[in-house]
């Protein structure tokens, strides 16, 4: 319903930030709770910012670790 969106939509906060954090989270405690396996797996490659980075630079934005 038209109303029920435009309600939730208010709370939505719009980013250009991967939330790269959150997931290495998420996978950490998947891991622990046995779901990736017996070694973690390497995730250090998951993202490739650079381009994003790029562009947030040109446009004096703090850049995404």
């Amino acid at each position: 319903p038209p109303a029920e969106l435009d309600e939730a939509f208010t709370r939505l906060q719009v980013t250009y930030d991967p939330l790269r954090a959150s997931l290495l989270t998420a996978a950490k405690s998947s891991f622990d709770a046995g779901f990736l396996g017996r070694q973690m797996p390497d995730l250090s490659r998951l993202y490739d910012l650079t381009l994003l980075n790029q562009v947030l630079t040109e446009k004096g934005k703090k850049t995404i670790q």
